[in-house]
């Protein structure tokens, strides 16, 4: 178990392993930031945001956005070895409504210290711990 699902543990959050389909390939781990779900998968220095959704019968705030940021601080500040955090966030979604919240995302992360770096054929937002702690 990585020490990022251990602090989640600690923390009292609830944690599940997720899987590509019935197969045996575990993807990341599942975690409830609410309204927030995230899945993630901790590697080699780097937190990768495999999925962030929306309970969609949530109405987005400004605090829950800042709630997040906040959760991913604490993790990385108790987490030592930590480097960055990355994570895709497509536009390639015909839902106007959907699209714009994803570009505010983008925008939102960047004013907040991300990079845009280009790894594995995309164009991935990440965070350097040093911004997150920085905060």
């Amino acid at each position: 178990m990585d020490d990022i699902t251990c602090f989640m543990i600690r923390q009292g959050r609830e944690v599940c392993p997720v899987f590509l389909g019935n197969s045996g390939c575990q993807l990341g781990v599942q975690v409830a930031c609410f309204p927030y779900r995230v899945v993630y998968r901790a590697e080699e220095g780097m937190l990768t945001v495999c999925a962030l959704e929306k309970d969609s019968h949530c109405r987005s705030r400004p605090a829950a956005l800042f709630q997040l940021r906040q959760w991913f601080r604490q993790a990385v500040l108790a987490v030592s070895g930590l480097q960055s955090i990355r994570l895709l966030i497509p536009d390639d979604t015909l839902d106007m409504q959907k699209k714009r919240r994803r570009h505010r995302l983008r925008r939102w992360l960047l004013a907040y210290g991300a990079e845009l770096q280009w790894a594995e054929g995309a164009s991935w937002l990440v965070i350097p711990v040093k911004a997150l702690r920085e905060v």
